[in-house]
C-alpha cells in the first residue's frame, strides 16, 4: 500500500541532498524522477471536467493523466498544453490535501531540476 507514495519519500531524499555537499547530476537526475512521479503516476483524484460542471472523483495516476475514462485522459493532457485551459487545470490541482501535495512536490521538482541545470553549468 505505501509503495505507491514512494515519491513523497524521494521528495524529501531530494531535499535532504539539496543541504549536502553533492554533484548536479545526482539533483538533476533526482529531480526529474520526483516530478516524473507526481505528473504521471502519483495516485491521486481524476479531476477532470465533468457535465455537471464538477470534478471527477474517480482515482488516476498522476496530475496529468486522467482516470479509467479516455475522454478524462485526453481532457487532462489537453487542459495542460491549452493555454486557454490552465485556470481549469489549476482549479482541479488544489482540490483536496493530497493533490495539493502533489501539486507543491511537482512545483519543487521543477524548480529543483532548473537549480541543479544551473549548478552544474556554474560550477563547470
Amino acid at each position: 500500500m505505501l509503495l505507491k507514495y514512494w515519491g513523497f519519500g524521494a521528495a524529501i531524499v531530494l531535499a535532504i541532498l539539496w543541504s549536502q555537499s553533492v554533484g548536479p547530476g545526482i539533483l538533476i537526475a533526482l529531480s526529474a524522477v520526483v516530478t516524473l512521479y507526481f505528473m504521471f503516476q502519483a495516485p491521486l483524484w481524476c479531476g477532470a471536467p465533468t457535465r455537471g460542471s464538477q470534478m471527477c472523483r474517480n482515482n488516476a495516476y498522476g496530475m496529468l493523466m486522467g482516470c479509467h475514462l479516455r475522454q478524462h485522459r485526453w481532457q487532462k493532457l489537453k487542459m495542460a498544453f491549452v493555454p486557454a485551459l490552465w485556470g481549469k487545470l489549476n482549479k482541479g490541482l488544489w482540490t483536496d490535501a493530497k493533490t495539493g501535495l502533489a501539486s507543491i512536490g511537482a512545483i519543487l521538482g521543477i524548480v529543483s531540476t532548473g537549480a541543479g541545470i544551473v549548478k552544474l553549468f556554474v560550477t563547470a
